[in-house]
């Protein structure tokens, strides 16, 4: 397949993509939109956030269920393609051209004499060999450029975010470290008002205009240098208590998200009203919560909030954008409004009622529902492989035959890959079946290995269905034989003895391991030509990882491997207080290595503590 031809299936595919996603997010952001009208009075900020959060998680939640056909229609997507075949057979028959749904056309099997032909025999002509006619050249279809377009404005639309991030960051690595002995506030106090269960590193700046939150794993709130000369202690406590409510709801996670799903998806109205509204109840939230949680007067939280906003206006604005200030004037307004209406009852939490009517909206919205009819397709047994008869939906299936001998192969080991890997085995007459593959916009590799024997990586051809996010792929019947395989030994640097129990492990995809025997030796079989990455280790040695590269290679490629002496490392991770830190990411080098690698503990534990193996 040439560049162009792999261009153009990719394009068809993410052309279905995209317009499912626009049709999807349009008629649920007007469901909710409705909703949200019609009961705004009796919906919290918290409640309405969450509700247009759900039209931005349909574009990333892969739920597909089955249903009875007369209630299919709940799905946006599948109404509107009714709507459509609907419309389609309309224009039809108003051309004269339809015909009953599901009958075939008949053709008479003999033409009536009126439309019979008069036909004359015409005497042969030499003529001259004429060269075969040129095929025309391969051009990319329209969904391809479109394609293209689009990944070119997705990618300058990263390097402008990534860009203000790096702004940002550059400006609070000057910042310095708040003495929170110095504020008028006790910080541990409003760390419990807020509901968090870490302390959160303070900072002063002069260089953004208003407090901000920074950092996804161990967040920090950044404060202008000057803001607490121009604030009263009630009105500090407030602004801060908003700060921390951001923090606890993880706001940030969630801003993160919006912004790459507001990039791929730039094209998308229902995106940007959705991240607008999503955006201002956020706000809201974080208001009333400060509100409930500082005791200030609503007059004294108002006025820190206007002289927030005026701090911002005049400060300049390469920043807003990343800092959550970037809003129309008419937005601040309405926080003041309801900031300072006293008869307006505060919403800290969901209750019962509004968590029970968001996990019904969120069940019918985000399943991709297809109705029953459309999704019966029997599977065929794989005895019946030569049949032309459609194959079942997700399920790669095939039979495994020994290429020399013309028998099956049974208790083969499969692998298919595309963006993941899935494994199988062969059952005794050489047949594997793996369900619940989903479609893939890369193409899916598949092999097996047997003992010494092993197929070559056959590309499954996959069809996307019109009316699912489903696929169906073609049969498959795969020839195994002889295999490369690669022989380890494992002994000590130390004493030159060889290491009985070493484990060999291969990564992924194949993922295999297999352990030394008494004279340290280990065969693994059944390999392809190409290059793998391969980890030996025993207990107290330290680890190799090499590369084995059987491109070029005999049959039989030989490994010695001597273990050095080696130990474990432990340590524990805390903070500036001496706190430990869990789940911190512990990452090794060697030596002046620009690329670490994680060790055995991936992350800290509850107590901080990392353990690994040298």
């Amino acid at each position: 397949m040439t560049p162009v031809e792999t261009l153009n299936a990719w394009s068809d595919r993410w052309a279905d993509v995209m317009w499912g996603s626009l049709v999807d997010t349009t008629v649920i952001f007007a469901l909710v939109a409705l909703l949200w009208l019609v009961l705004r009075r009796w919906l919290s900020a918290q409640l309405v956030y969450c509700l247009f959060l759900l039209v931005l998680l349909k574009l990333v939640v892969p739920v597909q269920v089955t249903v009875p056909a007369w209630s299919a229609y709940v799905s946006p997507r599948h109404t509107v393609d009714q709507m459509a075949d609907w419309l389609a057979e309309s224009r039809l028959s108003a051309s004269g051209v339809a015909h009953p749904p599901g009958e075939a056309f008949n053709i008479p099997a003999e033409m009536p004499p009126a439309l019979a032909l008069q036909t004359k025999t015409i005497p042969s002509v030499e003529t001259s060999a004429l060269p075969p006619p040129t095929p025309p050249a391969l051009r990319l279809s329209l969904s391809a450029k479109l394609m293209l377009g689009w990944a070119s404005i997705v990618a300058a639309l990263l390097v402008g975010f990534a860009w203000v991030q790096w702004r940002l960051v550059a400006a609070l690595r000057r910042a310095e470290p708040l003495d929170e002995q110095t504020l008028p506030v006790d910080v541990d106090h409003l760390h419990q008002l807020a509901g968090l269960r870490r302390p959160v590193r303070m900072l002063s700046t002069p260089n953004i205009p208003s407090p901000a939150v920074w950092g996804l794993f161990r967040p920090c709130l950044a404060v202008p240098a000057d803001l607490v000369e121009t604030l009263t202690p009630q009105q500090f406590r407030w602004v801060l208590l908003h700060e921390l409510a951001h923090i606890r709801r993880r706001d940030l996670w969630v801003a993160l998200f919006q912004r790459l799903v507001q990039i791929v998806y730039f094209f998308n109205p229902a995106v940007w009203l959705a991240n607008w509204i999503v955006n201002s109840q956020r706000e809201y939230a974080c208001d009333d919560a400060a509100l409930a949680a500082s005791g200030t007067s609503r007059r004294a939280c108002g006025e820190a909030f206007l002289s927030i906003v005026e701090r911002a206006s005049t400060f300049p604005r390469p920043l807003a954008p990343a800092l959550g200030i970037f809003n129309p004037k008419d937005f601040f307004k309405r926080r003041l409004v309801r900031i300072l209406d006293t008869r307006r009852r505060l919403h800290t939490r969901l209750t019962l009622g509004s968590a029970a009517l968001l996990l019904l909206v969120a069940l019918v919205v985000l399943p991709n529902v297809r109705a029953a009819d459309d999704a019966a397709v029997a599977a065929k047994p794989v005895n019946e492989l030569e049949s032309k008869d459609t194959p079942a939906e997700g399920v790669v299936e095939g039979i495994l035959v020994d290429a020399a001998a013309g028998t099956p192969v049974p208790g083969a080991r499969i692998v298919l890959r595309g963006s993941r890997a899935y494994y199988g085995e062969s059952d005794a007459d050489g047949k594997f079946r793996l369900e619940k593959i989903p479609p893939d916009s890369r193409q899916y590799l598949i092999w097996a290995s047997a003992k010494n024997l092993v197929t070559l990586k056959v590309q499954v051809k996959q069809t996307i269905s019109d009316e699912s996010d489903t696929a169906r792929f073609a049969p498959l019947r795969l020839e195994m034989r002889e295999g490369k395989q690669a022989k380890f030994l494992v002994t000590s640097a130390a004493t030159g003895q060889p290491l009985t129990g070493a484990t060999v492990r291969f990564g992924y995809p194949d993922r295999r391991r297999t352990l030394t025997a008494a004279d340290g030796t280990a065969v693994v079989q059944g390999l392809l030509t190409q290059e793998y990455d391969v980890t030996i280790e025993a207990e107290g040695h330290a680890r190799q990882a090499p590369q084995l590269d059987l491109s070029n290679a005999k049959v039989t490629t030989e490994y010695r491997a001597a273990l050095d002496p080696g130990g474990i490392v432990r340590g524990v991770v805390v903070d500036g207080r001496g706190q430990p830190v869990p789940e911190a990411e512990v990452v090794y080098w060697v030596g002046e290595g620009a690329v670490g690698f994680h060790g055995d503990d991936y992350r800290t534990d509850e107590d901080g503590r990392f353990r690994n193996r040298f």
